[in-house]
Order: structure tokens, then C-alpha cells, then sequence
């Protein structure tokens, strides 16, 4: 896949991409500051969509991601020496809580839309059945828990047909382990959790540069 200068100039040039960016060297990057303003406001288009499980899990998620930006701005600002009388421990233990619920209200949100493919192309499945065709990659085959060799190509090909929910998914399964570990409720490595944010911080960053990987409303 290539691109061009546009595109690296209209990356660098993006402030969720900047940010991405940032937080492949560093999860919590420290240059966010006024980042949950932008993101609360966004909130108030996601209260519009019609329809209703977007609506509540977009506009959960973006108001739980300001909260764990306010969050990660009093910890920088606690480490800078600017509000030495912040208590980081806890500021550090609610930026993860919001930053979990945030991530919850992704996967909700993923699994809906996953639902609504896979009730679809149930519905386009049964239409070209009656009339007499048929599409091998319309629907998942049901056995994917001891696939054959056929069907494996057809979960590698549905996954590519519908390579954006598939990536975004992928990409907060990825995230809810790192908030997760940190408030105890797993025992993940350390390397495990780099892992997992590298993996989550490329994905993020392929969502900028190509928006064919990236849901929408997002």
C-alpha cells in the first residue's frame, strides 16, 4: 500500500494523528493537554444520531475519554510540580476507570455493528437463495469454532469485505487489557501490555491514514 505526500502531509497535520503518533512511544502522552475539551464537545453531535445504540454508546464513550484526558492532565500536572497536592494514585485509578468504560462502550458499540452485518447478510443470504444464487462470503459459516479449510477462506475473506469493524474491534480488545491490568482486575506481563498497546497504537494510526479502516460515524 503507497502513499502519497498529500497524505503524510494531511497526517501530520491532523491532531488525532499527532496524537496516535505520541502514544506509540507513550501511552499517556503528556501532550494532550486541552485534548478533553475537544473531545467532550464532540459528544454533543453523537447525541444526534439517530440511531438510538449509537447515540448512547458514542456519546458514553467520548464523555468517559474526556474524563480520563482530565484525568491524564492532572497527573501531568502533578508531575510537573504545578498541583504537587494532587493525589496521582487516585487521579491514576479513575483515568483508568474512565478510560475502561470508554473502551466498553467501543466494544458494545463493535458488536452492534456486527450484528447488524451479520443480520443483513442473513437476510441478502436467504433473498439469493430463494431466487437461485448465493455468495460465499455473505455470511460466516457456522462451524468457526473447527473451521475446514473452505471455511477459513470464507472468515479470511468476510473479515477483509468488512475489514473496518474487523480492525476496530481488534483494536479495543487490544486497549481493554492495558486499564484492566492496571486496576487489577488482570495479571497481563509487562510485555504482554507493550504488546498490545504497540498493536492498538498501529492500528490507531492506520485509521488515519486510510479511512476504509475506520468506522463511521466514529
Amino acid at each position: 500500500m503507497s502513499y502519497s505526500m498529500e497524505s503524510m502531509v494531511r497526517f501530520n497535520a491532523q491532531t488525532t494523528g499527532r496524537d496516535k503518533l505520541f502514544r506509540l512511544c507513550q501511552f499517556t502522552s503528556l501532550l494532550r493537554l486541552g485534548r478533553c475539551v475537544d473531545v467532550l464537545h464532540s459528544s454533543m453531535q453523537t447525541m444526534h444520531l439517530p440511531d438510538p445504540t449509537l447515540r448512547v454508546t458514542l456519546t458514553l464513550s467520548r464523555i468517559a475519554s474526556s474524563l480520563y484526558l482530565l484525568c491524564d492532565h492532572m497527573l501531568w500536572l502533578s508531575s510537573t510540580g504545578l498541583f504537587p497536592s494532587v493525589h496521582s494514585k487516585q487521579w491514576s485509578e479513575w483515568s483508568n476507570k474512565f478510560w475502561l468504560y470508554s473502551i466498553a462502550m467501543n466494544l458494545v458499540r463493535d458488536v452492534y455493528e456486527i450484528s447488524n452485518i451479520l443480520k443483513a447478510n442473513n437476510y441478502v443470504n436467504s433473498q439469493k437463495h430463494y431466487f437461485g444464487h448465493s455468495s460465499r462470503i455473505d455470511v460466516i459459516p457456522p462451524n468457526i469454532l473447527n473451521p475446514t479449510q473452505d471455511q477459513y477462506l470464507q472468515i479470511i475473506e468476510w473479515i477483509i469485505k468488512h475489514k473496518n469493524v474487523c480492525i476496530d474491534t481488534l483494536k479495543n480488545f487490544c486497549d481493554i487489557w492495558i486499564p484492566m491490568t492496571s486496576l487489577g482486575h488482570t495479571r497481563l506481563s509487562a510485555q504482554t501490555i507493550g504488546f498490545l498497546g504497540l498493536l492498538s497504537s498501529l492500528i490507531a494510526i492506520l485509521q488515519v491514514f486510510d479511512y476504509a479502516y475506520r468506522l463511521s460515524p466514529s
